[in-house]
């Protein structure tokens, strides 16, 4: 397993060190989201332009995090990243929604199927419910790092999707979902805190950390693969 306490100790850390850069994107989010939840329904072109930009900073903050990482150098620039690695970015968002779906299709059937039938079994349903939301969060954590690929390798969309697929086990794969139960965990006062303030996402406060430390979790698994690699050579 990846070390998610580490990751997010990670995290914190960086944003200490450079507070002007990160809380500066922060307030970016706020600012957009917040705006974009008070634009009435008749302005849904507007509510439209800045949900994009949201993702696109969403991406940006990922690119940043992946510089940290890997030891380069960044700044506030580099969360504009360039269109054509950005569709890409969509792209593979796209896709990992796609395959998750279609993963859990059997299943998902089989459920349509109990519905026609009229059978109704609260066991039964629950269960093959239960089964279709495993197998899509499964699949989705083993394409999870696909982004990630793109971002530092500069991969292709298709083997981005192939070697998060080979390099996510299932280990990695819990490994992902405990960090995102983390991030979930430290996020609650201030979702809390969003409802009863109306509005003001507050909890964009921790995009930055949760991007800094999956990032993190990305790099451990190229650290432990590179380390593996000799081991393997040896062993044949």
């Amino acid at each position: 397993m990846l070390k998610t306490i580490e990751a997010y100790l990670f995290a914190f850390r960086e944003v200490k060190e450079k507070p002007k850069l990160w809380f500066s994107i922060i307030i970016g989010f706020i600012i957009s989201g917040s705006i974009g939840q008070a634009l009435s329904d008749d302005m849904a072109i507007i509510k439209a332009a800045l949900s994009i930009a949201e993702f696109i900073f969403y991406i940006g903050i990922a690119n940043i995090a992946v510089k940290v990482v890997t030891n380069k150098e960044y700044t506030i620039r580099d969360i504009f990243i360039s269109p054509s690695i950005l569709w890409r970015c969509v792209l593979i968002l796209i896709l990992m929604v796609i395959l998750s779906t279609l993963a859990s299709l059997p299943v998902s059937l089989i459920l349509i199927y109990l519905g026609a039938k009229n059978i109704t079994g609260g066991i039964l349903v629950s269960g093959s419910a239960a089964i279709t939301m495993a197998i899509m969060i499964y699949v989705f954590m083993k394409l999870y790092f696909s982004s990630y690929y793109l971002l530092d390798k500069k991969l292709g969309v298709w083997q981005c999707l192939k070697v998060s697929w080979e390099d996510n086990t299932y280990k990695v794969c819990f490994s992902i979902f405990l960090a995102l139960i983390w991030i979930t965990v430290l996020s609650a006062p201030l979702l809390l805190l969003d409802h009863y303030l109306n509005g003001i996402h507050l909890a964009y406060l921790l995009t930055p950390i949760q991007e800094l430390a999956m990032v993190h979790l990305y790099m451990q698994l190229q650290q432990k693969r590179n380390n593996d690699a000799p081991e393997q050579l040896q062993s044949q």
